[in-house]
């Protein structure tokens, strides 16, 4: 049993005293003595379950406590009791109501902490300050709430979840963790993927975030509890569709109190996360609406009434997300027009299924790749290497992660190298009109490429040189000034390699992202179509002299932070994308003192905005094999790093 205020007070009393007179517990507890003689008889209960001496009487009356205090203190050291005020016990009450509709006074009394009468004095409170809203009764031993809608109910709730109760955090937190883990196993065996404990953990508070915010009602525990995770792994073996992982959601779920968590996504408007203060900027409300299926409530707070004015605001979103980030969208109207059907379709129905969710997430990344490209890859290493987060996006960067998982196989990329005088004005002209047209084409400059090991096309100006005869690549002729002839012979080429690497596509192309990933083999997984074995000595010693001419450096101590383009671009200036390396002297270091290659790639308002953490970019960057969930090594490493 616990000690409930009175007895507990009375405990502590008996510690620095011994023996007391009942007129003396009297005047301690402030009530009749009977009341008294009730807390003696409950704390000599409490002690003889603890297996110690219980309370006696000496010859005089007087009541002797004759255990250890030392004893009895270590107890009440490891016994944490949390006393709730009256706000807070009525908001438990209303809580656990709104969700079981029925309580007994019993359970309250156990989890509250204190005696019958006071829990009927709170109910009594309840029921006042609610009138008119619900109606609460007592019927035997047992407190049931009637009479209460829908919309009432959530506005209650949210107001409750926001007012950061001990118990209901605690009790959220626990359904959340069981649920949301159940769901990122379903995940895991559906694309055969490993997720990290730091990505769980992100994934987790981006669930969360919906399942809160759409307040649906919480399953049970017991509910949880009887889930076999050896029988619903044998459920989900054979589903490869999304669509068919909800038909195993509805069949396993199927159960009253599973049924409103995966099929009822509804529109919610009373909730605090999604508050304008939380979040803020416009283009992150956008992702997150479309992602999270909560579409229609932004679309009419943004007072978008009508197919036109969709398609204006998400190509305004889109123009400033391109403007701030350096990453441009492949078939921009394709992605407008397919954006606006989903929404104007969210927004007449006014309400969106988990089906949304499951089905479009896939699509999104498939189609939309280069949307992501720069920044889904970036953000994960950049928080790792930090150990920051970046709070003004956060809810950005939770989907990023959580897209990044997601993606179940690669695309096929070509990489195509550029070997002309003028590459500025050949990259943009390739890359405005070829990628609007292709997709997941990556360009190089051929003067920074040590080796061709990967590449699948070179594109030169020159062709007097036969020097790329021998290397078994294909090699186009263009003109110095590019025309459109040219352009539709590079189009052809690159469908034909296209669809020669998606024929020959290895079965088993998944990420794989564990515990033991060392922090290179990240680098390679999130950001294999930037072709990092690229980044070699000779690359770094040529970025470098270009850098020396440009002073695109920021010095840290005896460190050098370089700045440079994208490696796409592979000219030093400012580019679509920013990459960061560090150097130390002309050569990088790893924790063991040998010479690596690690770039980490962040859009430059980001890594400007922190440009005060780059000494801890720079320690931790000298690790190669610094796992994702390590915090010791960290320590380690600067030590380390000092000592170079």
């Amino acid at each position: 049993m616990q000690l409930n205020k009175n007895i507990r007070i009375l405990l502590n009393q008996f510690l620095k005293k011994k023996i007391l007179t009942i007129s003396e517990i009297q005047d301690i507890l402030n009530l009749k003595q009977r009341s008294c003689y009730l807390y003696i008889e409950q704390l000599n209960d409490w002690l003889k379950e603890l297996k110690l001496k219980p309370i006696d009487r000496d010859k005089n009356l007087n009541y002797v406590f004759a255990e250890e205090a030392k004893t009895i203190e270590e107890i009440l050291d490891k016994d944490n009791i949390y006393y709730y005020s009256n706000n807070e016990r009525q908001d438990i009450i209303i809580f656990l109501l709104l969700i079981y509709k029925t309580v007994s006074t019993k359970e309250l009394k156990r989890i509250l902490n204190v005696s019958e009468i006071t829990i009927r004095n709170d109910v009594a409170e309840v029921s006042k300050i609610y009138k008119g809203i619900f109606d609460l009764s007592f019927q035997k031993n047992n407190i049931q709430i009637k009479k209460i809608n829908e919309i009432n109910k959530r506005s209650i709730l949210c107001k409750i979840i926001k007012s950061s109760n001990k118990f209901i955090n605690d009790f959220l937190n626990e359904i959340d963790s069981k649920l949301f883990l159940l769901l990122l196993s379903l995940l895991e065996e559906k694309c055969l993927i490993t997720i990290s404990n730091y990505l769980k953990d992100v994934i987790i508070k981006f669930l969360k975030a919906i399942y809160l915010s759409l307040f649906i009602n919480p399953v049970s525990l017991d509910g949880i509890n009887s889930y076999n995770e050896k029988n619903s792994k044998i459920i989900f073996r054979d589903c490869k569709t999304f669509s068919e992982i909800e038909e195993h959601f509805n069949e396993f779920f199927s159960q009253e109190k599973f049924k409103d968590i995966f099929l009822n996504f509804k529109e919610c408007k009373n909730t605090a996360l999604f508050e304008k203060e939380n979040v803020k900027d416009e283009f992150n409300y956008f992702c997150y609406f479309i992602l999270s299926g909560n579409i229609s409530w932004k679309i009419k707070k943004m007072k978008i009434d009508n197919y036109e004015k969709i398609s204006s605001s998400i190509e305004k979103l889109i123009e400033k997300f391109e403007q701030e980030t350096f990453v441009y969208l492949n078939n921009k109207n394709m992605v407008i027009e397919d954006l606006t059907k989903h929404i104007a379709c969210a927004y007449h129905r006014e309400k969106i299924k988990f089906t949304f969710l499951l089905e479009n997430i896939p699509n999104f990344i498939v189609k939309y790749n280069n949307y992501f490209l720069a920044i889904k890859k970036n953000i994960y290493i950049v928080e790792q290497l930090l150990d920051v987060k970046f709070q003004d996006i956060e809810i950005y960067y939770i989907l990023l992660h959580l897209i990044s998982n997601i993606v179940v196989e690669k695309v096929a990329t070509v990489n195509v190298a550029i070997d002309c005088n003028d590459i500025n004005s050949v990259y943009k002209f390739l890359y405005n009109e070829l990628n609007n047209q292709i997709k997941n084409c990556n360009f190089f400059d051929i003067k920074f490429i040590h080796s061709l090991k990967n590449i699948d096309l070179i594109l030169t100006t020159n062709s007097s040189k036969n020097i790329y005869e021998n290397s078994n690549i294909e090699v186009l002729y263009i003109n110095k000034f590019l025309v459109s002839h040219d352009i539709e012979i590079i189009k052809e080429k690159v469908k034909e390699i296209i669809s020669k690497k998606e024929s020959t596509k290895d079965i088993n192309n998944f990420y794989e992202i564990d515990n033991d990933t060392s922090i290179n083999n990240v680098i390679n997984i999130l950001s294999s179509q930037f072709l990092n074995n690229f980044i070699d000595e000779t690359y770094i010693n040529n970025v470098y002299k270009r850098l020396e001419n440009n002073m695109n450096t920021v010095k840290v101590k005896d460190n050098i932070v370089v700045l440079h383009a994208n490696i796409n671009e592979g000219v030093i200036k400012n580019g679509y994308c920013i990459s960061v390396g560090i150097v130390k002297g002309k050569e990088f270091y790893s924790y063991k003192n040998e010479k690596i290659k690690i770039f980490i790639f962040v859009v430059p308002d980001l890594f400007l905005q922190h440009i005060e953490n780059v000494s801890n970019l720079i320690t931790v960057c000298s690790n190669v094999d610094l796992n994702l969930d390590s915090k010791i090594i960290l320590k380690e490493i600067q030590n380390k790093w000092k000592t170079l």
